[in-house]
């Protein structure tokens, strides 16, 4: 029994460590192919822009922005404000790791487009790519 316990554990630690290994060397290559696909949003945003144009149609897929909300809190009197709201209106499904973007935009909704008590909106274009 104890072989097979020891046999089992050396088994997991392989396979923990071939894992780890192989997230890695994952991790690795993501981070090069973001990076590029990055590079590549960008060209799209100055093309489109240079054109004056929403959006550019081609064999491949239709190229396009949109406008994205990212949320943040408005300095450390806006944190210490979201906080006393989410408290007070138990709303702690207003974050993630961040402000979550879909509840301020329900928040405006429902508040003549007032923004939560501390919290500041930046908008941005990006990229996206549409599969033909």
């Amino acid at each position: 029994m104890a072989k097979n316990l020891e046999q089992h554990a050396a088994r997991y630690i392989e396979l923990r460590e071939k894992r780890s290994a192989l997230k890695k060397l994952y991790e690795q290559h993501d981070e090069v192919f973001k990076g590029e696909q990055k590079e590549i949003e960008n060209h799209f945003l100055k093309y489109l822009n240079e054109q004056g144009v929403d959006s550019a149609r081609t064999p491949a897929g239709t190229v396009y922005r949109q406008v994205e909300m990212i949320p943040s809190a408005d300095g450390e009197e806006g944190w210490t404000s979201i906080y006393d709201f989410i408290k007070e209106n138990d709303a702690f499904e207003m974050l993630e790791r961040r402000i979550k973007k879909t509840f301020v935009a329900e928040y405006q909704e429902e508040h003549d487009g007032e923004l939560p008590p501390g919290v500041k909106v930046y908008r941005e274009y990006v990229a996206r790519v549409r599969r033909k």
